[in-house]
């Protein structure tokens, strides 16, 4: 059982890290694009209000995890 629940905090911790990779990696691009004038911080943010309002509610995401994984 505590192999299972090392096993579960290391995938965590990895999928943790990934996610801040990628959120770090995103930073940056939109820097670039902000600081080349290719975008404005406000378009930016508009546009990730629209996204937003148009994404499906959370509990209409269908997530597909290991049945071991879920809590």
């Amino acid at each position: 059982m505590a192999e299972k629940y090392a096993e579960s905090e290391f995938e965590q911790m990895a999928i943790e890290d990934v996610v801040y990779g990628n959120q770090h990696a995103l930073n940056v691009l939109l820097d670039l694009l902000i600081e080349k004038g290719i975008i404005s911080e406000q378009e930016f943010k508009d546009k990730i209000d629209e996204m937003i309002e148009e994404s499906p509610e959370l509990d209409e995401v269908n997530l597909d995890m290991p049945e071991d994984f879920k809590e």
